[in-house]
């Protein structure tokens, strides 16, 4: 992302008076992006009620940019350890500084208990073994997800779920429009009418194997009784 495009999609949330949470995550490593504690702080001064987090692998992470991300606005760091319990002693002496309520470890190596069932993200993923199983018990059961929560990309594309990791379903751009617009649009509202009625015949629904109903449940009767 570009800070250009950062204050364009800090632009368009600020007109609909946005106070939500901003979760950096998604498809790739955000500490990579060399404007990245530039556009937290874009998105921190015009939008200073909302929150924001970051999910990251730590590579990268050193205690200069650490404190560096949070002196920008940053409000929870979310680091994941990918190759073992080993990775806790190395991040702790880089977060020395940081008040631990900052910061959390996810683990993520293959003997962790998640605390999550592991999905197929929209079918992106075929290893698995159990997504036709999974698939057909999903069949006629409504899904959360298009309801409660906005998955926006790099370049302000915003993809109508956080489990399209093929990118399939582009609704609206967020660096162009404002977030009404897009939130209430008349693209997502047709996917959201199939899913209040369990539909989840088309593409990626009906390949994707998450369940969609454990959050999102009282932004999906809103939204159910007004569309």
């Amino acid at each position: 992302m570009s800070i250009a495009t950062a204050n364009a999609i800090a632009d368009n949330l600020s007109i609909d008076n946005f106070k939500g949470k901003r979760s950096y995550s998604g498809f790739s490593e955000n500490l990579l992006n060399k404007n990245f504690a530039e556009i937290i702080k874009v998105l921190k001064d015009k939008l200073p009620e909302t929150t924001a987090e970051c999910n990251t692998n730590g590579d990268r992470l050193t205690p200069q940019y650490a404190k560096e991300l949070f002196d920008s606005g940053l409000d929870l760091l979310y680091i994941n350890l990918y190759d073992g319990i080993d990775q806790i002693e190395k991040f702790d002496v880089i977060m020395k500084d940081i008040d631990k309520s900052k910061y959390k470890y996810r683990a993520h190596y293959s003997q962790a208990d998640y605390g999550l069932n592991i999905n197929n993200r929209g079918g992106s993923i075929t290893w698995l073994g159990l997504d036709e199983e999974s698939v057909d018990k999903l069949k006629g059961q409504p899904c959360h997800y298009p309801f409660y929560k906005m998955f926006v990309d790099w370049d302000g594309e915003v993809i109508f779920c956080a489990n399209d990791w093929q990118k399939e379903r582009k609704v609206g751009n967020l660096a162009k429009h404002r977030l009404r617009d897009v939130w209430l649009g008349e693209e997502l509202n047709v996917i959201r009418k199939r899913l209040i009625k369990g539909d989840r015949s088309e593409s990626p629904c009906n390949k994707c194997t998450v369940n969609g109903q454990l959050f999102g449940k009282p932004s999906f009767d809103i939204l159910k009784a007004s569309i």
